[in-house]
């Protein structure tokens, strides 16, 4: 698993909530590393923390073996077909 792989989970879940006709990009990521992911399963969580009309906050974090290895936090950008 690499580092994009909050971004990638944060994409899923503001598309779960836009409509059709809107779409989106990220455009500021901030992640933190707090101790090595080691070979095995992680687990990742995304939460929309709040949706604008143009903007909207994102985080999310990456645990394995009940310990926190990273967390981010990311602007996205919604835009209008």
């Amino acid at each position: 698993m690499d580092f994009y792989a909050t971004d990638t989970i944060m994409a899923y879940a503001i598309a779960s909530i836009l409509n059709p006709d809107q779409s989106f990009a990220s455009i500021d990521l901030h992640t933190t590393f707090h101790r090595p992911l080691l070979p095995g399963t992680a687990k990742l969580e995304a939460k929309v923390e709040r949706k604008g009309k143009s903007i909207a906050y994102l985080t999310a974090e990456v645990f394995q073996n009940e310990k926190k290895c990273c967390s981010s936090v990311s602007s996205i950008m919604i835009k209008e077909h």
